[in-house]
């Protein structure tokens, strides 16, 4: 797998709408240690997205996340980059994640003629963000921290980004031969796929971060268990 795998989703709105619509972007998996991170943008109308009961995708169950993509294909429009962690580990060792995010959300929001975006920012400081996307897709962008709970086109891209890398996650698990849990340090399953992938192999399994600290952990551990174990 590349990198930056791009998805876009095909206008399946009419072209003949209002100018009300709304563009809001957000990201899934910035914080796992095995899997991708998502990126989405979506423009829709936030009359008819609240309607349909957008909101953060952390704040619904894995059922109505689905249900609302579904329904999301019918009345949005939206853009996807998926990056895989080769490039993750090159922007923690050379630049920073907030960058890595920067970066492509520049990219997908320039794919819209909305003159305005909401973003979620990742960064602490939100006017900096704000700042640093406008210049980098030529439109007025607001990155507020919430704002998947404020801006209904910012919650229906957290919910697209959100399904789209849970699919992408059940893939690896029948690709790995393993079911992992969810990727993040703190889900127990991933951990321990992880140790017992180190065991096996003497190095992490496809698809891990290398920069997190679970990694150099689960490493470092198991050097010093080889290193025991000759003596």
């Amino acid at each position: 797998m590349s990198a930056i795998s791009v998805m876009t989703m095909p206008e399946k709105f009419m072209a003949g709408k209002k100018q009300t619509v709304q563009l809001g972007a957000d990201e899934a998996g910035r914080g796992p240690v095995l899997g991708p991170m998502v990126l989405c943008a979506l423009e829709g109308e936030p009359r008819e997205l609240s309607t349909l009961g957008v909101k953060d995708s952390k704040r619904l169950s894995s059922a109505r996340r689905n249900e609302l993509f579904e329904q999301l294909g019918t009345v949005s429009r939206w853009e996807l980059h998926v990056v895989w962690p080769p490039e993750i580990d090159d922007a923690v060792c050379n630049s920073s994640l907030n960058a890595l995010e920067l970066e492509h959300f520049g990219q997908l929001l320039s794919m819209f003629e909305n003159d305005f975006a909401y973003v979620d920012a990742p960064d602490v400081d939100e006017s900096r963000f704000s700042r640093e996307a406008s210049k980098l897709c030529g439109k007025s962008v607001i990155a507020e921290h919430g704002a998947d709970d404020r801006y209904p086109s910012v919650s229906a891209a957290s919910i697209v980004a959100k399904v789209t890398r849970d699919r992408i996650v059940s893939k690896l698990k029948s690709e790995l031969g393993s079911d992992f849990g969810s990727g993040y340090p703190s889900d127990r399953k991933t951990v321990d796929f992880i140790e017992d992938f180190v065991s096996r192999h003497g190095t992490l399994p496809p698809h891990c971060r290398q920069t997190w600290e679970t990694s150099r952990r689960i490493l470092a551990n198991s050097k010093i268990k080889s290193l025991e174990y000759f003596r």
